[in-house]
């Protein structure tokens, strides 16, 4: 635990020493629980404050935090077309574990010849040797053979 000095004005210490008498609790206790259940109900701060406590540079972040907007997953998700990250998820996958996948060999390309994988609606046109896998083109399925 740590040491906090706090200041409040003497009203609320009177009525927070009468609340420590009737519920036989410190005020150090009831100041813990009443800062526990503030935390846990602004869990748009917490994510933020999470993020400050998980970094590596708490100051780049305290910087990055006091000057620009925070986006939380939700916000992130609303903004953005989740479809788009999803087929982006499913690109990468591919190019990760060509040649396998729904492959097939172009015709009318002898040497080198071209394959292409079909991912959602996109196309990856590719060709490989012993050695190498080479990606030629990513694109739509109306588009990737133009």
């Amino acid at each position: 635990m740590h040491r906090l000095n706090l200041t409040i004005d003497e009203a609320l210490y009177e009525q927070a020493r009468v609340f420590s008498f009737i519920e036989k609790k410190s005020i150090s206790q009831m100041i813990r629980e009443s800062l526990s259940e503030y935390i846990s109900k602004n869990s748009r701060t917490k994510e933020q404050a999470d993020l400050i406590l998980a970094s590596d540079d708490e100051k780049e972040i305290l910087s990055i935090m006091a000057n620009e907007k925070f986006s939380s997953n939700d916000d992130f998700k609303n903004k953005f077309n989740l479809w788009k990250y999803h087929t982006l998820k499913l690109l990468k996958r591919s190019f990760q574990n060509l040649p396998d996948g729904d492959v097939k060999r172009l015709v009318g390309n002898e040497i080198p010849p071209i394959y292409r994988i079909r991912v959602s609606k996109y196309r990856i046109l590719f060709y490989m040797n012993e050695e190498e896998i080479q990606i030629l083109k990513v694109d739509s399925r109306g588009d990737v053979y133009k």
